[in-house]
This record gives C-alpha cells, structure tokens and sequence, in this order.
C-alpha cells in the first residue's frame, strides 16, 4: 500500500491530505482516525477529522485544529497493511517541494 501523506495549514488547521493506492486490501477498511495520531512534543493528538477510503484508489483529507502552527511535528500511521507503523518527520522551516506549498518530511521511518 502506498500513501503520499502532504501536510498543509490553514487559518489555523493541519490539514494532511493522503492519496492512496493499494492492490492488496480495500481502503474502506481503514480507519485514519484511530490509525493516525500527529505527535507534537510529548502530546499525540488524533485527527478531529477524517474522511472514508475507498476501493483500491482514493485520497481523504485528515484535520486537526490546532493553537498555533509547531516548530516540528511528526505524523505517525499504524496499522496500515503491511507496514505496523509508519512515522513521518517535519521540521521548522522545511523547503517546499518544487510545484507546492506542502514541506517534504525531514525523514520517514517505516518499521
């Protein structure tokens, strides 16, 4: 399974979008709200909201509202067939990918 998780804010709201394509397993059996947890600090915070995967080709988008933007957070999914636990990095000033506003992850651990 593929996931292409891209973090973007606005008006005070993280918002991920996470295109995903699978050939092994249904989306619809994912649920990205008890599956994803944002980690800022010590503090792990579930997304306030999250839309429904479908089928083998989709793309939702995860939001959590927060007080103010970090200077670094980490994105962790688990349980995502085939990989237990999928942790994501961002750091404070990240470099825009070239054609977006979305910051590249400073490293991405797949265990």
């Amino acid at each position: 399974m593929t996931l292409d998780v891209q973090p973007r804010w606005e008006d005070g709201t993280l918002l991920v979008d996470i295109p995903a394509n699978t050939h092994s397993v249904p989306l619809g059996s994912l649920d990205l709200t008890a599956q994803v947890r944002l980690i800022i600090g010590t503090d792990s915070i579930a997304p306030n909201k999250a839309g429904a995967l479908s089928g083998h080709h989709g793309s939702t988008t995860l939001e959590s509202g927060l007080d103010s933007r970090p200077a670094e957070f980490t994105i962790e999914i688990r349980d995502v067939p085939d990989v237990p636990l999928r942790t994501l990095i961002w750091p404070a000033g990240a470099k825009a990918q070239p054609g977006s506003d979305d910051p590249r992850p400073l490293r991405e651990l797949d265990r």
